[in-house]
């Protein structure tokens, strides 16, 4: 029997969900049954899915962590992934003499980007809904991993074996933090200040037409094209 997706395990379960931009946004299934009394939650959720989005590009696509500049992959010291692993990421070996030289032989797309070489910890990307007025961006579901260990040859030479896994999609991002000190789902500066501007601005039309103004100013002083993604969640 094929493996359910995520979005038919959640209908199966009565949560309320959508898919935006290849993106799960999810209220939890206390939220779903009544999802009027959740509203700041739901809100939440409409905020933070464009800017899941944009952290995607971000870090992925761009290669800029929230944290700053990224200092590149290890150039020393040898990088020994399972087979069935080697394979899913389209690789044409499993060992090479650094992470830097695997990441470069990845194919297409994949070796210009960051944390990406299956794909599918990105795939789970997800926003969910927790409690009455928060939304968490992090990842859902699992995917192959590869683990490493040190054997030793009858000569008593030591190399690297590795075996591949199956790894809940959070914990891989967790792994970041611990080896890299990365967090990939933290939001940058700009990104923080887009989802005020954009709450706000929601927020004073909202007010202008209670009070039947005739005039409202309102400034954008975080990225444009995430503060317009975000109003457009926000009114959908």
């Amino acid at each position: 029997m094929a493996r359910k997706t995520r979005a038919e395990r959640l209908g199966a379960q009565g949560v309320a969900f959508v898919e935006v931009d290849g993106i799960l946004a999810r209220l939890t299934k206390k939220q779903s049954a009544d999802p009027g009394a959740y509203v700041r939650a739901v809100q939440a959720v409409s905020i933070a899915t464009p800017v899941a989005a944009h952290v995607r590009k971000r870090v992925r696509d761009d290669r800029r962590p929230a944290e700053g500049v990224w200092g590149g992959y290890s150039r020393s010291g040898s990088a020994v992934v399972s087979a069935e692993y080697a394979k899913d990421a389209g690789l044409p070996k499993n060992a090479y003499p650094s992470w830097a030289a695997l990441h470069a032989a990845l194919p297409g797309r994949k070796a210009a980007q960051l944390f990406n070489m299956t794909g599918k910890m990105w795939e789970g990307l997800q926003v969910r809904g927790s409690g009455r007025a928060k939304a968490k961006i992090d990842f859902g579901g699992t995917s192959t991993g590869t683990e490493s260990t040190i054997a030793t040859s009858r000569n008593g030479r030591k190399f690297k074996v590795a075996k591949t896994i199956r790894v809940r999609n959070q914990t891989k991002a967790a792994r970041v933090f611990l080896n890299k000190g990365i967090n990939i789902t933290q939001p940058s500066t700009t990104e923080n200040i887009a989802m005020a501007d954009a709450l706000s601005q929601v927020v004073g039309v909202q007010m202008a037409i209670a009070w039947d103004a005739d005039r409202l100013s309102m400034a954008t002083i975080g990225e444009r094209s995430l503060v317009d993604s975000i109003k457009r969640s926000l009114s959908a």
